[in-house]
């Protein structure tokens, strides 16, 4: 049965389209030995790429190199037949959320690459078996996240404990990772047990197809726990699809080296002339930052038509709204 939007919009299925498959692929596989993990496999756009990679290293039977996990019965339709079940595979994918399978469910097993795509739900859009899966998941890891992060935030920190050392991930996240508040705990990660770590926005909205408008950050990181961790995240803006492979390989050449991630995102994607400017007045000038002046800074609350959604107390008893129907701002 084919899931309707409604359907892959609560479990959060966004597939990749098959271009980004491939140029992840090919950065995260280096060997025909490699073992590879998709913790939410969907559409099976990345299981193809992952094989078809496989066997350009030269693994005689890719598929049997790969495991994965999806909770959509869909995704153990159509394309997966194919891939999977007419090589004899099928033991290694099971209709499961992934934040509930732990290594010791492999017999111990651990893999060279985790890559995918995961599910972009929000706190407050997942169910409530979701929510105790993800906060299971988080108390038994070693890294604490907030409660409030979305589904794909646990996805990442959850997929580290499946990961050999020495191993790579490559990940297609929203573009919440550079703004997020949780998503602090994921960059820490990475920059703490890798060895190299490259994060990048794409101008491209490569889900727009899927009913997203969102940005796309795509983050790639090797060497996992084996010599001194990278401790700065490099980070860069691709412009589309064309030019991400060039960069990855650039970046892997050490031609391009992109900038430090100081949390201040759009100061790194800015045009050189203009982020020298800003360091030259905060250096030159008798300037602060508001960070400076205040303990924290958040952004506010963002409603659309404020006239429609922030009314007085007033308004709302001329409209009969209970106090459960409203909240104070």
């Amino acid at each position: 049965m084919e899931s309707t939007v409604a359907d892959k919009k609560r479990i959060g299925a966004y597939y990749t389209p098959e271009r980004a498959a491939r140029i992840l692929s090919a950065w995260a596989i280096q060997s025909p030995s490699d073992k590879v993990l998709e913790p939410s496999f969907g559409r099976c756009g990345f299981l193809q790429a992952v094989v078809d990679q496989l066997e350009v290293r030269g693994c005689e039977e890719p598929i049997h190199n790969v495991h994965g996990y999806d909770i959509d019965s869909d995704a153990f339709e159509g394309p997966y037949e194919s891939l999977v079940q007419e090589n004899g595979a099928g033991g290694q994918f099971q209709e499961r959320d992934f934040l509930e399978a732990t290594p010791v469910d492999l017999g111990g097993r651990k893999f060279d690459v985790v890559i995918g795509n995961p599910p972009y739900v929000s706190y407050h859009n997942m169910e409530e078996e979701q929510r105790e899966a993800a906060v299971q998941a988080a108390c038994e890891s070693d890294f604490s996240l907030d409660r409030k992060a979305s589904l794909w935030a646990y996805f990442v920190l959850h997929a580290l404990a499946f990961l050999r050392e020495g191993g790579r991930v490559a990940w297609v996240l929203p573009g919440s990772f550079f703004h997020a508040d949780y998503a602090s705990t994921i960059i820490d990660s990475v920059t703490g047990h890798f060895e190299n770590a490259v994060a990048l926005q794409l101008g491209e909205r490569i889900f727009r197809s899927e009913g997203a408008e969102e940005h796309s950050v795509i983050l790639l990181a090797e060497g996992w726990k084996t010599k001194s961790p990278c401790e700065d995240l490099r980070v860069g803006y691709v412009p589309s699809l064309d030019d991400l492979g060039q960069t990855i390989q650039d970046w892997e050449d050490g031609d391009w080296t992109g900038k430090d991630y100081d949390s201040r995102i759009g100061v790194a994607f800015m045009v050189p002339r203009v982020s020298d400017a800003i360091r030259r007045v905060e250096d030159e000038c008798r300037v602060r930052r508001l960070g400076d002046v205040t303990e924290d800074v958040k952004i506010g609350i963002v409603t659309g038509d404020n006239r429609f959604f922030v009314i007085d107390r007033p308004e709302a008893q001329k409209r009969e709204l209970e106090n459960r129907d409203w909240k104070y701002i």
